[in-house]
């Protein structure tokens, strides 16, 4: 597969079963089903929904997107004859004319600036809109819409423009079009009722929490017990990562959604109850809390010999780093392990993969200098130390403790999944066959002692850095590479995420005007580096891209450059906005 690294693990989270060997089924209570052929990378939608366009049903991010829209709307009770992908070359799908619905065309977007700039757009040019609405006479409303998986949960946004907007310029408005609470992987933005002309946020600030639409989104607060107000029905991604002064915890019963990484590296924490309000969870949101004593209340979660798994034991989602035992049975039955389920449980020697296990989140088993892997699970095989798939196209994961510090990776891999190699230690040199196509993000993020050796034409490995075959991506940066100063050759669009992670003697980073982004953690823990400016040409910088840089003063950037949250986490720097 092409399109994206963990398609398998996406259709998982939309409730898709792997009925036979690479296809995968889902079945919808109004008796239509809806099959994904991984072997062909094409998206069956069934007999009752139309297709016009077949590129549509192809595998791109674009196209997941489109299933998950359209997944979206079947478990809303939608009928599947309503639904045609490819009406219109102007838009992605429909839902058509029905006694008591209107027609609304859907546009799907690909994530972050794309969705706001479309959005931007037609809202502020009711001509636009009037003028889809004069093309296409038979759709009443255009709903703009994308998703992501992030962290665990399918996140979407959507925003809705009816006729009414163009006639007399009202608000556009979000809704009643997706307003249930859906399953275990879900966030739906929009799950609340509202109205047609709610505005686009509802924001509050109480004490130390700033909470948006429901969401909690941000605490400044530095309590050691942390009670957060009633009211909160969401908790958003990351939340309190890094609030090294928590020690306890008090969810209120609103709660409904616990995001992924929410409480990631409180190593003080000891005392937090999952209250029996919550039914949905992204990943590992406990992650390197190693004091922490867990509590469950939801019957949708089962806490069983120091794991949290969903309510039908096929998913684990947390390891508790904590546990006594030195050696960790994957129950039998279990399917998913997900994304940073064992971080950091240094304690594990053993950790045994059952035949039921099928799918590998993200880096599950990061951060173990000592456990030993043991699988018996047929979907993976294990060989020198590396963790791929069935099929040998995929390596998943590298074992920190292998007694051999070299790995050739075998012709015939395609993908490098991303973060595979993160923090190994042990690790001196990697070689990548012509085979592999796609890396993931930095997967060799802090190998201290990491070279490569690259045969893909797909990359360019250079001067111990790893680009893409463009050079406009930049991946990875070798940490033992000795160099203070780095030019960023002006090739390069996008600075990868965690590129330089860990590159502590690094000094300064000069960075070109062709650089349009860069990406989460990019220069992460370069404790060494000391200047570094942004160019007019960078439109946005990802978080943590310079988290833990003690060394940096003053960093400056233009006023237009988006920055997103904790940039600068602990992180002395002053920022200074300057004009383009």
């Amino acid at each position: 597969m092409s399109a994206i690294l963990n398609a398998i693990n996406y259709f998982w989270k939309l409730g898709f079963s792997e009925e036979m060997a690479d296809l995968y089924v889902k079945q919808y209570p109004c008796s239509h089903s809806v099959s994904i052929d991984v072997l062909n990378e094409i998206m069956e939608y069934g007999s009752r929904i139309k297709v016009s366009d077949g590129e549509r049903t192809r595998f791109t991010q674009k196209n997941f997107i489109i299933l998950e829209a359209i997944d979206r709307v079947l478990r809303n009770g939608y009928r599947p004859e309503a639904i045609h992908i490819g009406r219109n070359p102007s838009y992605d799908f429909s839902i058509e004319k029905e006694s008591d619905l209107d027609c609304v065309a859907f546009q799907c977007i690909e994530w972050e600036e794309e969705y706001d700039v479309e959005v931007g757009k037609l809202g502020g040019n009711p001509s636009l809109v009037q003028l889809f609405f004069d093309e296409h006479g038979d759709v009443e409303s255009l709903c703009v819409y994308t998703s992501r998986l992030k962290a665990g949960t399918i996140e979407c946004r959507y925003t809705v423009f009816s006729r009414a907007f163009t006639e007399s310029n009202s608000p556009k408005y979000r809704g009643r079009l997706f307003e249930d609470r859906i399953g275990v992987y879900y966030a739906d933005l929009n799950s609340s009722p509202s109205d047609r002309n709610k505005p686009e946020q509802d924001i509050e600030v109480t004490g130390d929490f700033r909470i948006t639409d429901g969401e909690l989104t941000k605490y400044t607060g530095n309590d050691r017990h942390v009670i957060i107000p009633s009211g909160v029905v969401k908790l958003r991604n990351s939340v309190f990562m890094n609030c090294h002064f928590i020690e306890r915890v008090t969810i209120p019963e609103t709660v409904y959604s616990l995001g992924g990484d929410t409480f990631y590296n409180c190593e003080k924490l000891i005392d937090l109850t999952i209250p029996n309000s919550v039914i949905m969870m992204g990943d590992n949101p406990f992650a390197n809390c190693p004091k922490l004593k867990l509590f469950n209340k939801s019957d949708r979660f089962i806490l069983e010999d120091g794991g949290l798994f969903d309510k039908e034991m096929t998913r684990l989602i947390y390891c508790a780093i904590n546990r006594e035992s030195e050696v960790y049975n994957v129950p039998d039955g279990l399917i998913s392990i997900s994304k940073h389920s064992f971080y950091n449980c240094q304690n594990l020697r053993k950790i045994v993969i059952p035949s039921s296990v099928k799918i590998m989140e993200n880096n599950p088993l990061s951060n173990l200098p000592n456990m030993r892997l043991e699988n018996y699970s047929p979907y993976f095989i294990f060989n020198d130390g590396a963790l791929y798939n069935k099929t040998m196209t995929t390596l998943f994961y590298y074992e920190h403790g292998y007694e051999f510090h070299n790995l050739v990776i075998p012709e015939g891999v395609k993908i490098i999944g991303r973060h595979s190699f993160f923090n190994c230690q042990t690790i001196k040199k990697v070689t990548i066959p012509s085979t592999v196509e796609i890396i993931g993000y930095n997967p060799f993020t802090n190998c201290s002692g990491l070279t490569l050796e690259n045969h893909s034409r797909e990359f360019v490995y250079e001067n111990g850095t790893l680009y893409d075959k463009d050079k406009s991506v930049l991946i990875y940066r070798s940490i033992p590479d000795p160099g203070e100063i780095f030019i960023v050759p002006n090739t390069v669009r996008k600075i990868g995420r965690s590129a330089f992670f860990g590159c502590n003697r690094l000094r300064r980073v000069v960075i070109p005007e062709s650089v349009l982004a860069i990406d989460r953690s990019a220069f992460a823990n370069c404790v060494g580096l000391e200047e570094v400016t942004i160019p007019n040409s960078v439109k946005g910088i990802g978080e943590w891209a310079f988290l833990n840089c003690p060394g940096l003063e003053i960093v400056s950037i233009p006023k237009h450059t988006s920055v997103a949250s904790q940039t600068f986490l602990d992180c002395p720097a002053q920022v200074i906005r300057r004009e383009s």
